[in-house]
């Protein structure tokens, strides 16, 4: 199945980091604290195997996103396509 995960930073995007991890506990894929600009969009995309995977997000300074709701957004956009032959 192809995964697709879309981050849109905060205004203090240097507390946003994300981890997309396998089963297993292997980090596929993600952006480290620290990696956004502010406002800044970011995607990533690959393709796995069926299973239960697991999304985090993280916010360093503990406190949530902040301001309006259009300013930001992650959980929307982790977009999960299944691809059958």
């Amino acid at each position: 199945m192809r995964v697709t995960v879309e981050v849109k930073a905060d205004e203090y995007s240097t507390d946003t980091s994300w981890e997309f991890i396998h089963p297993n506990g292997t980090k596929l894929m993600g952006e480290n604290p620290s990696s956004f600009d502010k406002h800044e969009y970011k995607r990533k995309e690959m393709c796995v195997p069926h299973g239960e995977y697991t999304f985090i997000v993280y916010d360093v300074y503990g406190d949530g996103m902040c301001c309006r709701c259009e300013s930001y957004w992650i959980c929307p956009s982790l977009i999960i396509t299944t691809i059958r032959n």
